[in-house]
C-alpha cells in the first residue's frame, strides 16, 4: 500500500512539473521530495491502521472467550468423538 501511494504521488508531481514547465533539476528534486514525504506518510498510516485493527481483534477475541467461559461453553473442555462425530465434554 505505501508503494502505491508513493508512486501515485510521484506521478502527480511529475505531471505538475511538466505542465508548469520546470527545469530538469527542479523537477527531479520535487518528485524525489514528494515521493519520500508520501512514503513516510503512507507507512505511518499503515502502522496506525494495523495497530488499531490488531488491538480491536484482540479485544474481540477476549470478549468472545469471556462470554464462552461464562456460558459454560468452553471449547477447550469439549472433545469430538472420532467414531460417531458427537461432542463430549471432557472433565
Amino acid at each position: 500500500m505505501p508503494a502505491i501511494i508513493t508512486l501515485l504521488a510521484a506521478l502527480i508531481s511529475c505531471v505538475v512539473t511538466i505542465i508548469y514547465d520546470y527545469n530538469m533539476i527542479t523537477s527531479l528534486i520535487i518528485v524525489l521530495v514528494a515521493s519520500v514525504v508520501f512514503y513516510v506518510f503512507a507507512v505511518i498510516i499503515r502502522w496506525v491502521c494495523l495497530l488499531y485493527l490488531i488491538n480491536s481483534a484482540e479485544e474481540e477475541i477476549a470478549e468472545e472467550a469471556a462470554v464462552a467461559e461464562q456460558s459454560g461453553d468452553n471449547p477447550e473442555e469439549k472433545q469430538e468423538s472420532e467414531e460417531d462425530g458427537t461432542v463430549e465434554k471432557v472433565e
